[in-house]
């Protein structure tokens, strides 16, 4: 069988996490008991899953020219992820400082980006599927229009909805959206509003709890493996990287889903995004 080929579009950032016994109190000092410096970003870490289950992940994103470039390249690299850098001129990358506590909670704080993504011809044959993020719009408008093209099916990871998203939706095949994203106008993501610009599937995530989807085919739940949670930090990024990877295999939906479920929640007891990885 050949080797699936996935590309990604999106979002990379610089992620500072610590463990910490409790969130600190305004002018106090916690110690923590352990921390991470990573490369992070919900299009990093949906390539990085892909290829770590033994697909060939291309990530588009803006890398740029500064302090954290060897570091991100270097990431890259160890995760067999293949950068395409959207803007090598970009001075700056998306800082996150990320507070877990026991259990799973977390708080993050993070600056984002400023880059002026540069829209390259796109030399992609032989991919089996796409995911953007809503990030980069004016890189990801003309990559889904060509992967559209070419017959490759786009994923939308809808963690929060972007300004200008809907410009990108005629181009998008299936969404995945968490609980939390609302359309521009506020409402719940809704299957006839994404059937009507074009998608195939409509999925909803609600963390724990089960995993909702719709399609032009069947419509029903799909439900989240019990875990002992240590960490949920990117556990939705892995659920997209890993939906990828399942039904570039030719999976029905539902099964995607599933094996994707499995895989995020095996991930979310392991310090990190990609701890899990090092088994």
């Amino acid at each position: 069988m050949n080797t699936p080929i996935a590309h990604f579009l999106g979002l990379t950032t610089v992620d500072l996490q610590y463990d910490l016994p409790v969130f600190p109190e305004p002018n106090t000092k916690v110690r923590a008991t352990d921390s991470r410096l990573d490369s992070g970003g919900p299009a990093f870490n949906a390539a990085a899953t892909f290829a770590h289950l033994g697909g060939q992940a291309h990530l588009h994103t803006i890398v740029g020219k500064h302090a954290f470039s060897s570091f991100i390249q270097e990431e890259a690299d160890r995760h067999a992820v293949i950068l395409h850098d959207l803007d090598p001129q970009a001075q700056s990358i998306t800082l996150s400082s990320v507070l877990n506590t026991p259990g799973g909670a977390r708080t993050i704080v993070t600056h984002r980006q400023e880059g002026q993504p540069v829209v390259p011809v796109w030399e992609m044959g032989g991919v089996d599927i796409a995911l953007v993020d809503g990030f980069h719009l004016e890189a990801a408008i003309p990559f889904s229009r060509k992967c559209q093209s070419m017959g490759v099916p786009v994923v939308l990871d809808g963690g929060s909805w972007k300004p200008s998203l809907e410009r990108l939706l005629p181009f998008v095949d299936i969404a995945i959206c968490s609980a939390d994203f609302r359309l521009a106008e506020g409402s719940l993501p809704d299957w006839e509003y994404f059937r009507e610009k074009g998608a195939t599937a409509l999925v909803i995530t609600h963390g724990e709890e089960n995993i909702a989807y719709w399609s032009a085919e069947e419509a029903g739940e799909v439900a989240v493996p019990v875990v002992q949670v240590m960490d949920t930090l990117g556990a939705g990024d892995v659920f997209h990287g890993a939906f990828c990877w399942f039904f570039s295999q030719k999976n029905t939906l539902k099964q995607s889903l599933d094996a994707a479920a499995r895989v995020a929640s095996l991930a979310c007891t392991y310090p990190g995004a990609r701890g899990w990885m090092a088994d």
